[in-house]
């Protein structure tokens, strides 16, 4: 009997997907056509994206959408993997043509993608006011997922991988798949492994392959699940080495998931054998609602029943920096983008207004420490006029609260600051560091200064280890470090320069240091080998990077 009702099972499962193959046919030739037309580079796309679209179909139908009926169930896997290949790839404005394009029966495919994404965001837990994306990584070696978050710089795509890192860690696994349970996604869990490599304009094949293999040995672990991420894999893709040309048959057929974070697209030959997920720019409306929820954040949180801070100061706040976000300064500043403002100045901005509860139409401090520091008149002048329309003060009283911080103001007070970034200062002579030491913002007891040097003793491996070996120093002790001009160890200290720091369990900072350690064998040939290395982070501890304005173009972390 048993026999039976399996075999008259299987025939209504055959009739429903025979039923949709013209769908499914239909819906394929459509997203293939849609993406070549939109995307610059009509390479990018292939019949890799529909062997991936189908394999996710296959696997999601198999674990989603158990107690759905047949054909919702068909329905709703269709709609996520497509969205998964193809919605996600696109900017805002093509996402909305796609979403008219598809024709499914009875549906509307946009709600139903998105009610799919956030049942699965709500099993995460992460930080009040995180702006969540979701990222499927599947832990099945047949279904290996590759995948390649592109966004702007600001767009939390770290901050996304670390909430995932820490939802599956081995001491909150459990939680997670409880919740999984919960929402019905049928779904075995193991702990995540995160390996990873920090890309860079000087990266080697030797070392993403060394990385590789590193993580594929954990397979030899059965309880848990290795990801590869590269880091800036973006800046890789600069090097003269060439070193993401290994990538071309690693991501072929493999046992490990992997995940590329860049903050603009990759040549065809990799993005059409990865999922692409491209986070949309961030709009006006977009910074006024991520300000009101760190408002709310801040009220909800506050152990006072009233801050100072009101919602019209923040408004204040957002109308001025929409304003200048459109200003242009100079073209070389960072590779070309004629705007010097980012979404991390808007965060600080915000993040230091609700801290202190100054009012922006009181104290420009805010204002200046965040938003003042470029001063070509073109850009100084705009941020004039916009204090003086949007605070109602007299041009001679906007211009002298402003001139209440002046650079060097503003410098001592984020020195003093535990709270707020690391500083950079772009500097038009050799020697503007004396500056910080002749107004005693710097005292030299309290600071190690490394230079850039071209002398050839200097030039050597070795002299980068022993400047990293200085600022991890530093870091444990709380001591201050001024960086001149050291671009050749600026990207290994990329997660810390965005202040990308873990709390353990006593409450201590930790920072992964990554960095490459030399090995000389007996045949005095060098070797490296990447590690990564914890410190202990005191929080008074303050880096400040000074670079020659002629350099900026140059440097693309900075």
């Amino acid at each position: 009997m048993a026999k039976e009702r399996k075999s008259a099972l299987n025939l209504i499962i055959q009739r429903e997907f025979e039923k949709r193959l013209i769908t499914v046919t239909n819906l394929l030739c459509t997203s293939q056509e849609f993406i070549r037309q939109k995307l610059q580079d009509t390479s990018v796309v292939s019949l890799r994206d529909v062997e991936r679209c189908l394999t996710f179909f296959v696997w999601i139908s198999n674990h989603f959408y158990k107690q759905t009926p047949i054909s919702e169930q068909i329905q709703r896997s269709l709609i996520v993997s497509v969205g998964l290949c193809y919605y996600f790839r696109l900017n805002k404005d093509d996402r909305i043509q796609y979403s008219s394009a598809i024709k499914i029966e009875n549906t509307t495919f946009k709600n139903i993608l998105y009610e799919e994404v956030d049942r699965l965001c709500k099993t995460f837990s992460y930080p009040p006011g995180t702006l969540f994306f979701s990222i499927y990584l599947t832990p099945k070696n047949d279904v290996c997922c590759k995948v390649i978050v592109i966004g702007e710089p600001g767009t939390s795509k770290t901050l996304s991988l670390e909430i995932l890192r820490h939802n599956l860690s081995e001491s909150n696994i459990e939680e997670f798949q409880a919740k999984l349970n919960e929402r019905n996604f049928k779904l075995k869990v193991k702990p995540l492994h995160l390996v990873s490599f920090q890309c860079t304009q000087d990266s080697k094949p030797f070392g993403i392959i060394e990385r590789w293999k590193q993580a594929t040995d954990f397979l030899k672990d059965p309880v848990i699940w290795p990801v590869l991420l590269l880091d800036e894999i973006g800046l890789a893709e600069r090097s003269k080495h060439s070193p993401l040309k290994v990538l071309h048959h690693l991501l072929e057929r493999p046992q490990i998931a992997f995940v590329g974070l860049s903050n603009w697209s990759l040549d065809a030959a990799k993005m059409n054998r990865v999922i692409i997920h491209q986070i949309p720019s961030i709009a006006p409306t977009d910074l006024e609602n991520i300000a009101k929820k760190m408002y709310q954040d801040k009220r909800k949180n506050s152990t006072s029943t009233k801050i100072s801070t009101s919602e019209h100061d923040i408004e204040l706040l957002v109308d001025v920096f929409k304003e200048l976000f459109t200003t242009k300064t100079m073209d070389f500043l960072t590779f070309g983008e004629t705007n010097y403002l980012g979404t991390r100045d808007f965060y600080a901005l915000i993040r230091h207004s609700l801290g202190t509860g100054q009012n922006p139409c009181q104290s420009f401090e805010g204002v200046m420490r965040n938003l003042g520091g470029y001063k070509g008149k073109e850009y100084q002048d705009a941020l004039t006029n916009y204090l003086q329309k949007r605070s109602g003060l007299r041009k001679e009283q906007v211009l002298e609260k402003m001139n209440c911080w002046e650079a060097l103001q503003c410098v001592k007070a984020n020195l003093n600051d535990v709270h707020c970034r690391h500083c950079l200062l772009i500097c038009e002579n050799q020697y503007s560091w004396q500056l910080l030491l002749d107004h005693n913002i710097l005292s030299h007891h309290d600071v190690t200064f490394l230079f850039e040097s071209r002398f050839p003793a200097d030039l050597i491996a070795s002299t980068n280890s022993d400047h990293l070996q200085k600022v991890s120093n530093c870091m444990e002790a709380g001591k201050k470090v001024l960086l001149f001009n050291l671009k050749s160890i600026h990207e290994c200290l990329y997660d810390m320069l965005n202040q990308r720091y873990q709390i353990n369990r006593q409450g201590y900072c930790l920072y992964q240091l990554f960095l490459k350690r030399i090995i000389y064998a007996y045949i005095h040939i060098c070797l490296f080998t990447y590690i990564q290395v914890k410190i202990f982070v005191e929080c008074l501890w303050r880096v400040t990077v000074e670079t020659a304005l002629s350099r900026m173009h140059f440097d693309a972390l900075l």
